[in-house]
């Protein structure tokens, strides 16, 4: 097990043009230099719908884009971790969280919560009309770190999130792609509430605006990919900043260290159940 693990957090722009986004992607991680252990892209990695009525894109997992990018992990000696992508399954096609290693690509967690919304301001949005709902909780892991995986709208369904400490995870993963008028009122407030509340990091790779689309539309996406501590300090916020990368360190002693000063799961009385009437 290691005491510490170094994580590249990736901010992108990403849009409706497949191949500019795998070359972002591909140019990211081969300019990591240094030994790390988990590369972390936003939501929408590979393909974000800019127009509402262009038809909707999903990706067979073995497609050259995700060999490809199976034999930089077997060069560079790290997964990548790809927040979202569109990806067909058993008829159906969820927004899932796709881990690529030196082996194999894997969607390993289909996104649970879909952005059905009417924020003021903004167009209408209606995941639900592309994707299905996923229905599990995943943990995934890796030299004795337990990483628990959400997607964007997820992050505003706590519940989610206390499952994932019974699972005793150090990591909650949300990759992200939030509009800048939800970002500005609600990303950081919600991210550093899900660090304390439960002991963990947050590791929040997002997506950035512009996102220009190939009709010349654009969506605006708020930014500022961040990494909380368990304790709720944001130890990296990559604020408005172009696509790129920054390695991040996250350490056990600093998790063993808040919950033993505050050993919440020791205190926890209300469980997730049902009430009773």
């Amino acid at each position: 097990m290691k005491k510490e693990i170094k994580i590249a957090l990736a901010q992108l722009s990403s849009s409706d043009d497949i191949e500019a986004n795998f070359q972002q992607i591909y140019k990211l991680v081969s300019e990591i230099n240094e030994p790390i252990d988990w590369a972390m892209f936003p939501e929408n990695a590979l393909y974000m719908k800019i127009d509402a009525d262009c038809p909707g894109v999903s990706f067979d997992l073995s497609e050259d884009y995700f060999k490809k990018l199976q034999e930089l992990c077997k060069e560079k000696q790290f997964p990548i971790v790809l927040g979202s992508v569109p990806v067909k399954k058993s008829g159906k096609v969820f927004n899932s969280t796709v881990v690529v290693n030196a082996v194999n690509s894997a969607a390993v967690y289909d996104k649970i919560h879909l952005f059905d919304v009417d924020v003021s301001g903004e167009k209408s949005l209606r995941e639900s009309d592309q994707y299905s709902h996923g229905k599990e909780t995943i943990v995934i892991s890796r030299d004795g770190w337990r990483m628990g995986l959400s997607i964007c709208y997820d992050l505003r369904f706590a519940e989610l999130y206390s499952q994932y400490v019974k699972d005793q995870v150090d990591v909650l993963l949300v990759p992200a792609a939030f509009l800048k008028t939800t970002g500005k009122a609600h990303w950081h407030v919600l991210l550093r509430a899900r660090a304390i509340e439960n002991q963990c990091y947050v590791v929040a790779p997002a997506q950035v605006g512009p996102n220009k689309g190939k009709s010349g539309n654009v969506r605006e996406t708020f930014g500022h990919s961040l990494v909380v501590d368990p304790w709720g300090d944001v130890i990296c916020d990559m604020l408005e900043s172009p696509p790129g990368i920054e390695i991040v360190t996250l350490s056990k002693d600093k998790i063993d260290e808040v919950r033993k000063q505050i050993p919440m799961i020791n205190h926890r009385k209300i469980q997730p159940e049902k009430s009773h009437d």
